[in-house]
This record gives C-alpha cells, sequence and structure tokens, in this order.
C-alpha cells in the first residue's frame, strides 16, 4: 500500500468498470485476518498480486498468496518496476520469516508455517504455469491498466466500450482520449511517479460522468497525450476548460 496504493485502487476501479466484476483491495479489510485469508480462500476468481519492492515482505500479503496456493492456486502476480525477486535463500523455509516484516500477528496462528510460506513464494515467483503480466513502465497509465485488465479477465476494450454506452445508453465517457481541443477539463500529474498518474487517473474516472452530464466535452490525462512538445504544453491553460493539478514530490521540478 505505501508504494503503490494509488495504482492499485486505479486498477481495481479499472476492473470493476471494465468487467462489472467486483474487485477488493486487501487493505480495505486487514481489520480481520481471519476474514481476509477467507475470502481469498473461497470467495474469489483471481488473486492479483501486485508486486512491489514490498509486497511479498508485507506479512498479509505473504499470507494471502500463501492461501492461494494452499487452496486454488489461482493467481496472477502483476511484476511493477520496483520489484526485484528475491533469491532463493531468503525465501527458503529456514530464513523466510526474517525476509517477512516482523508484525504484531504470527501467521503460524493462521496454519502458515515457514514451509507453506516458502513453498508459495517459490510457486508465485517461479510457477511456469501462472501467467504473469509485466507492468515495467514509467508510468501507471489508463491504456496501461486497460491491457492488464484484458490481459488478466479476458474482457475487450472495445467490447467493453460498446457495452457500456448500450448499457447506460449515454455517450462513452470513460474511453481513451488523446486530444487537446478545446473544453476538456486536463488533469496534469508528474509522468515519472506511478503514484501521481494514479492519482490523477482516479480523479478522472471520478469526476469524468459529471463533468460531461454538466455539458463539458470530457477529461483528459496531460501524461497520456502522445507527443507533446513545450509549445504544445503553453496552450493546454488557454485551451483547457479548467487545469487540475495533482503535486506530488517532482511536481514542480524544471527539469520536467
Amino acid at each position: 500500500k505505501a508504494h503503490a496504493g494509488g495504482q492499485a485502487r486505479y486498477l481495481q476501479l479499472t476492473i470493476i468498470q471494465m468487467t462489472g466484476r467486483s474487485c477488493f483491495i486487501d487493505s480495505d479489510f486487514l481489520v480481520n485476518l481471519d476474514g481476509l485469508f477467507d475470502i481469498v480462500r473461497s470467495k474469489i476468481r483471481h488473486l492479483l498480486v501486485y508486486l512491489t519492492s514490498d509486497t511479498l515482505k508485507r506479512p498479509w500479503c505473504a499470507g494471502e498468496v500463501t492461501v492461494a496456493y494452499l487452496t486454488h492456486k489461482r493467481a496472477v502476480p502483476l511484476h511493477t518496476a520496483s520489484f526485484h525477486s528475491p533469491s532463493d535463500d531468503f525465501i527458503s523455509a529456514a530464513h523466510i520469516l526474517e525476509y517477512i516484516a516482523q508484525s504484531d500477528f504470527s501467521l503460524a496462528d493462521y496454519g502458515l508455517g515457514e514451509q507453506a510460506l516458502s513453498d508459495a513464494f517459490h510457486w508465485i515467483l517461479h510457477d511456469d504455469f501462472l501467467r504473469r503480466v509485466n507492468t515495467r513502465t514509467t508510468e501507471a497509465s489508463r491504456l496501461q491498466l486497460v491491457g492488464i485488465v484484458e490481459d488478466v479477465t479476458g474482457a475487450h476494450s472495445k467490447e467493453w466500450r460498446r457495452s457500456f454506452q448500450a448499457r447506460d445508453n449515454k455517450p462513452n465517457v470513460t474511453h481513451l482520449v488523446h486530444d487537446l481541443s478545446s473544453g476538456y477539463v486536463v488533469i496534469a500529474a508528474d509522468p515519472r511517479d506511478d503514484e501521481a498518474c494514479a492519482g490523477a487517473g482516479i480523479v478522472m474516472l471520478k469526476i469524468t460522468q459529471k463533468v460531461v452530464e454538466d455539458g463539458i466535452v470530457g477529461v483528459n490525462l496531460l501524461h497520456e497525450l502522445p507527443n507533446l512538445d513545450l509549445a504544445d504544453l503553453q496552450e493546454v491553460p488557454a485551451q483547457a476548460h479548467s487545469l487540475i493539478i495533482v503535486l506530488s514530490e517532482g511536481s514542480l521540478h524544471l527539469d520536467m
């Protein structure tokens, strides 16, 4: 959550919107690990493991992966740019509890011992039968997330767009727009910051329907518009209906 909470939420909302299926994030359920592990054990179709630098070090994430391994083995690991696979020695049964961060609960209390954890980690990292999705790009773009959802669920963005428009009998306001013509609400975020880009995407998903209902052309994510030069960027304030800026650590650096 600390490194990819926004990206996970953006992916969740995209899955719900594209497929109509329910999708939950484990951080919404951490107050009850028994309930969380039961959901993973018996109430999900896929466990999406969003692998960042610390994902497998989080005890609840380690527990979820192990529960999935011990039961249905339905999981899709998503490799992000910050993830580096631990060595086999680190995740051996002898050392895995040193690899997983300390917490105020014991995974052994949930029937998840060292050998089971080690076997589950080797499975999620190395099993040839698991589909792996590589998200090693420089931005958490809408196009990238649509591709992930298509890969994981079998949904297709063109079919989703048609069904979305037909279901609601409204203009499709969630498609990918690559246009800087006048009248859009434009959301700007640092394209080098995955969390900032995900935050911009979440704002877009939350406001687009209301924006269109109010007679505004639509919403654009500035970091997803291709081939923009400095002259184009200077025109944004004048062309846009309004400009939303997601401020993050590097937003105002001159080398953007």
